[in-house]
């Protein structure tokens, strides 16, 4: 019993100076800026040295990696697989009011007229369908 109570006073400490902590005011850094190769450009070799310039607003060190893959390849390992792909709709409870359907309506029009294209295996929606659950005009939309 006393290391619960023990447990409490430390997590109750805990939030104390948690709660008058300043919070941090670190600046965003900009995207990295491409020096080399040119955007677009025709390499005469497969070794092209990769270049960025990256700065942090605030002054701190910036460090890049780069990481990429075979143009046209989709998994590790080279799969055998079909590609396909997956559509994600986001947070349609946005588009239930404030005459907003039309976004939604284009979305998904857009989804079916490049299902073949894209090889559209499956449509998924993120976050909240509607804003108010109780509102019937928001489901019908």
């Amino acid at each position: 019993m006393f290391s619960r109570v023990r447990v409490a006073a430390i997590t109750a400490a805990t939030l104390l100076v948690a709660s008058f902590a300043p919070s941090a005011q670190a600046a965003v850094p900009s995207a990295p800026v491409l020096v080399s190769p040119a955007d677009n450009a025709a390499a005469a070799s497969t070794d092209v040295p990769l270049a960025v310039t990256a700065t942090d607003p605030d002054g701190g060190p910036v460090s890049v990696r780069f990481e990429g893959r075979k143009k046209g390849a989709t998994v590790p390992g080279g799969g055998g697989g079909t590609p396909f792909t997956v559509v994600a709709i986001p947070d349609t409870q946005n588009y239930t009011y404030n005459n907003r359907q039309g976004t939604m309506n284009q979305q998904s029009q857009w989804v079916l007229n490049t299902r073949s294209q894209l090889n559209t295996a499956m449509v998924v929606q993120l976050g909240d369908l509607v804003s108010e659950e109780e509102n019937a005009t928001q489901w019908g939309h």
